[in-house]
């Protein structure tokens, strides 16, 4: 009887426990106003930069990015029970030295740009627009 009762249970938060999320990014990278031909990564935060995942590496021409990404947003028991919706942050991560150190990391894309199919993800992308890369910020 218990071991039917811990798979109902499994069965029931299983399911629930993790989501995956799209989003459909838009950038154009420049580096004191020249485009930036270089390699970029599709990222998901964690808490720490050894913890951050890669998700998909392009190497963009002329500093045009147009990429879409998906990953699955992890939660724990406690936001499992209360029915928290916990979505990715997903951001850039741009392999190019403009001043700023081996790389530069954009913002994280707004959480309403996290979509529940790759095609609601094409049809609305978040666009960073002109990205100068020469203008440090802290990472991630």
């Amino acid at each position: 009887m218990q071991l039917l009762t811990v798979t109902l249970l499994l069965s029931i938060v299983a399911p629930v426990v993790s989501k995956t999320y799209y989003a459909r990014a838009l950038a154009n990278f420049q580096c004191k106003g020249q485009p930036v031909s270089a390699q970029v990564e599709f990222m998901e935060a964690n808490d720490n930069e050894a913890a951050h995942h890669h998700i998909t590496t392009v190497n963009e021409k002329d500093g045009k990015f147009d990429v879409t990404a998906h990953d699955k947003s992890h939660r724990n028991f406690f936001q499992v029970i209360t029915f928290q919706d916990i979505k990715t942050d997903f951001f850039l991560r741009v392999h190019h030295d403009c001043g700023c150190g081996a790389y530069f990391d954009t913002p994280f894309i707004p959480h309403e740009y996290n979509y529940k199919s790759e095609e609601e993800a094409n049809e609305k992308p978040y666009d960073y627009g002109i990205v100068e890369i020469s203008k440090c910020r802290e990472s991630g």
